[in-house]
């Protein structure tokens, strides 16, 4: 294949103090103890982010692999810009804007509620203010999306994060548990003053 070797290192930490943190991680992860937790559930204490001159002393017959992995390091280009959110674009037609999706699906939901939570739910108070706030994003349809997608060929999900228990997303059935039935807090996600990440 022609494929050139090149020299690496197995990172798992930055530093090497660092490997007593990657034990008590997947300690923790595994349900094992600290002294208890080995390989393969943890790496050596080698796995650190090791710097040119330390890459050059472990392989020192092999300078042209090591000039193999610079050219692939000058080859990325990555640039964050740091206080910023960055979401993948999801463009979103009118017929999958959020409002008459959830309008269908809040009356076909309201037969199982409670009868009081059921006409509050019902009403075009309640229905347009959830529109309002959340329909600037395409989160929603896009979670929507992913649902039904993973629901054809049988695969198992379930909702997750503050958005999990918001009426929203029991109406579009992202969600099978009902926040009114419950009691359950679900209007953290659809504050429009919120300012960190919805997730």
């Amino acid at each position: 294949m022609s494929i050139p070797l090149v020299a690496t290192n197995n990172v798992h930490f930055l530093k090497p103090e660092e490997h007593l943190h990657h034990r008590a991680v997947n300690a923790i992860r595994t349900g094992s103890l600290l002294t208890t937790v080995a390989p393969p559930e943890i790496t050596t204490g080698e796995a650190w982010f090791k710097p040119a001159a330390e890459m050059q002393r472990l392989f020192p017959d092999h300078p042209q692999l090591l000039r193999a992995t610079l050219e692939i390091a000058e080859r990325c280009n990555l640039q964050l810009e740091l206080g910023k959110l960055i979401f993948p674009e999801f463009p979103c037609r009118r017929t999958n804007r959020l409002s008459p999706i959830c309008g269908s699906s809040v009356l076909r939901r309201a037969q199982t509620l409670p009868p009081i939570a059921s006409r509050s739910a019902c009403t075009p108070d309640a229905r347009t203010r959830s529109h309002r706030q959340t329909e600037p994003g395409a989160v929603f349809p896009a979670r929507l999306g992913h649902r039904r997608r993973s629901q054809s060929p049988g695969i198992p999900a379930v909702a997750r994060g503050s958005a999990a228990s918001s009426m929203v997303t029991y109406c579009l059935g992202i969600s099978c548990v009902c926040p009114l039935r419950w009691g359950l807090y679900f209007e953290r996600f659809l504050n429009v003053q919120r300012g960190d990440c919805r997730h």
